[in-house]
């Protein structure tokens, strides 16, 4: 039997201020209760590199064993942080030069068509609901996965796997703004 200790989140201010990091993305998650998700999300951001995911104090799911379970280690390679109001958070960003890209299933420009702004805070909503209006209105780009099959839209962990490719995918063909 192992004694795990419990994940110490970094301050956002920290990372957003880390000078020698601007290449770094931000994935904000906005109420995502499945710890599963959470633990995918973490894994595949760390897997990509150059991430740190964003979660929100209230009503989202925290880091606990299970998301630690699904991000198998994950969580040792990238930042995770906790933040009591995203808005706030998106905001300071905005400041910093972070550029606010909302993924939406509807309306917003092919993530296949679009250069994205860099630096980056990707925002990710959940499923049922998608990104909170509160959220939406400092959103400065809406972006979106073609889907030509069945009226479903993808689970969050696995939309996060396509839009976590395509930035690191711009990030190292040089094709920011």
């Amino acid at each position: 039997m192992a004694l795990v200790e419990k994940l110490s989140y970094t301050p956002f201010e920290d990372l957003l201020y880390d000078k020698a990091d601007k290449k770094r993305s931000f994935i904000f998650l906005d109420s995502i209760n499945d710890p599963h998700n959470l633990g995918a999300i973490i894994r595949i951001a760390a897997c990509f590199g150059d991430f740190a995911v964003v979660i929100h104090r209230h009503g989202s799911c925290e880091v606990n064993d299970t998301v630690m379970h699904v991000a198998s280690g994950g969580e040792n390679f990238i930042p995770v942080s906790i933040v009591n109001n995203i808005p706030n958070a998106l905001i300071k960003a905005k400041k910093s030069g972070y550029w606010i890209v909302g993924t939406v299933v509807e309306e917003g420009e092919d993530i296949n068509e679009v250069n994205l702004p860099f630096p980056i805070c990707l925002v990710l909503g959940s499923e049922g609901k998608g990104i909170r209006h509160g959220i939406k209105k400092h959103l400065e780009l809406k972006v979106s996965l073609p889907m030509r099959g069945a009226g479903l839209s993808f689970n969050v962990a696995m939309a996060c796997a396509i839009f976590c490719h395509e930035i690191s995918r711009q990030m190292t063909k040089g094709l920011r703004k």
